[in-house]
């Protein structure tokens, strides 16, 4: 990105693509989990794919997590009314640290 986006809508969307990618990905690897301990598939098959499941859920929770100025900027500035202003968002941000 060369600039910041003119919608703070758009920014709202980026900042989640990444954790809902993430709880994408552990949705289908527990999918797949599932059905390979009802097919009993082997045991390495099965805790690759649980494991993996595992790991993206932790990593979508992680991505949740605000990391300033990034995500909770987009979400402030979202929640301001679709206020273009960062760097009001990002000061209405900060007050309560």
């Amino acid at each position: 990105m060369s600039e910041e986006p003119k919608d703070p809508g758009l920014e709202v969307r980026m900042a989640a693509a990444g954790p809902l990618t993430s709880f994408a990905i552990a949705g289908v690897l527990g999918a797949l989990w599932y059905v390979s301990t009802l097919v009993s598939a082997p045991l390495s098959v099965i805790a690759v794919l649980g494991y993996n499941a595992v790991i993206n859920v932790a990593l979508g929770a992680f991505n949740l997590v605000p990391a300033f100025p990034s995500t909770e900027v987009e979400y402030c500035v979202e929640s301001l009314g679709r206020s273009k202003n960062l760097l009001k968002a990002t000061r209405e941000r900060n007050k309560g640290q």
